[in-house]
């Protein structure tokens, strides 16, 4: 075939192709969504789905595997090992992500800093929590190998955070979506062959995830590295720049973790690994809802960030929640309508307990996923003070009504109290954005 038949044949293809996105685009411009963001979206949000899919296909192997009480040893190990991450990366991830956002030159200086930090930090922490568990072992929710193993965790799983943010922030975000990937196919890879050879435990599931997150991070250093065009040099100028700003993402967000992921901890502490494996499965199930607004959010913070104005920002970040509510919604019914048989069919009668604990989460993971984004909005104004202690109000409200809740209506009355918990957090939320465009409103004028 000639060159010139060639560009024939592929003109009515590229045509189609690129009236399909000059009528897409038409459709998000109300949204005030452009083609692009919405490409970058869905791709995150697919993604997402595959992951969830690795995940819910990973968590009803080691829930059949290791049965109610080992999941539950499982399920906090992993916790404390995600607490950790939470509790020690001061807000870094989303200081880094704002101001590489705006200058892609501050890759290797970031990049040298995270590594360095993680490794301080984080073996800081575990190093406490060793020696927390030598004293008062009492306190600690596992112990022996599976404890190792949550401690090891922390400082490697947060150079691996740091990392994938600075990737979001530069816009690599196939590379971003391949390495998550690539980590969760292998810990699902890992987890069928110690199922295969007969060697399920608590501590050996989590050796093998905890594997595949080192080689994840190796790959994610290894792309950031080859993208940096200069030395990677540790710098305390770009630290100290990106610590104030740091500390109040730091603060708002250890404290959101702690709101939602908290009352797994005291499940187990009042009432056994048993009720903590079937209330873990709720919660897990909870988080794949979540998805699209996680993947929204993603995606929507350096956006907002680079732009600038506090009315465009808001604008933009308004319209987003909206089309996501018209998602989410049917997509919440939907998971209300399948929770029995889907529990019963994935995990086994065994964790029909569950059910009733998810459905009762699901009013608060709608709100949940509506604050998700539009805190989005805050961040890229520097996160206000006051959404700080928001979540601090939100974080002791949790924890008073879990300790009422549970011991009387066990992991149902966790759920409702996390559902409270969310409605709150999203009323104030709103009642902060609403204070912060007053503000710019004042100022502009």
């Amino acid at each position: 075939m000639s060159e010139s038949s060639a560009t024939v044949l592929d003109k009515p293809a590229g045509n189609w192709l690129h009236s399909t996105q000059n009528s897409l685009a038409s459709k998000l411009a109300p949204f005030g969504i452009n083609i692009d963001f919405f490409f970058k979206v869905t791709g995150t949000y697919i993604t997402q789905i595959v992951l969830g899919v690795l995940s819910f296909v990973t968590g009803v192997a080691v829930a059949r595997a290791l049965g109610p009480a080992g999941r539950g040893d499982y399920a906090v190990a992993s916790a404390l090992g995600a607490i950790g991450v939470q509790f020690g990366n001061f807000g870094l991830h989303s200081s880094n992500t704002y101001y590489l956002g705006k200058d892609r030159r501050l890759l290797a200086g970031l990049l040298a800093n995270s590594v360095l930090f993680s490794f301080v930090v984080g073996g800081i922490f575990s190093a406490g929590a060793a020696c927390l568990d030598l004293l008062r072992p009492a306190l600690m929710p596992v112990h022996g190998v599976l404890l190792v193993l949550a401690l090891f965790w922390v400082p490697f799983g947060l150079a691996y955070l740091l990392s994938q943010n600075l990737m979001v922030a530069i816009h690599e975000i196939r590379a971003y979506n391949a390495i998550d990937l690539a980590n969760r196919s292998l810990a699902l890879c890992s987890i069928g062959l110690l199922i295969a050879f007969g060697r399920t435990a608590p501590a050996s599931v989590l050796a093998v995830v905890f594997a595949a997150l080192v080689c994840s991070l190796i790959a994610s250093f290894t792309r950031l590295r080859r993208l940096a065009t200069d030395t990677l040099v540790p710098s305390w100028a770009l630290f100290n720049r990106g610590i104030g700003m740091g500390l109040r993402a730091y603060l708002a967000c250890f404290l959101g973790f702690l709101v939602v992921r908290l009352d797994l901890l005291m499940v187990k502490y009042m009432m056994g690994s048993a009720q903590a494996g079937y209330y873990s499965i709720a919660a897990n199930m909870a988080d794949y809802i979540l998805l699209l607004p996680t993947s929204i959010a993603l995606i929507l913070f350096p956006k907002l960030a680079a732009m600038g104005d506090p009315s465009k920002q808001w604008t933009v970040a308004g319209k987003v929640t909206w089309g996501a509510t018209a998602i989410l919604l049917p997509l919440i019914a939907v998971c209300a309508l399948l929770a029995h048989p889907a529990i019963r069919i994935a995990f086994g009668k065994a964790y029909l307990p569950s059910v009733i604990p998810f459905l009762l989460l699901l009013p608060g993971v709608f709100c949940l996923s509506l604050e998700t984004i539009i805190a989005q909005f805050l961040a890229s104004v520097g996160f206000p003070l006051s959404l700080v202690f928001a979540w601090l109000a939100a974080c002791v409200l949790k924890i008073s009504l879990n300790l009422w809740a549970i011991p009387h209506y066990g992991i149902k009355g966790a759920s409702v109290a996390s559902t409270i918990c969310y409605s709150v957090m999203l009323f104030l939320v709103l009642w902060i954005v609403n204070t912060q465009r007053k503000q710019a409103a004042r100022q502009k004028n």
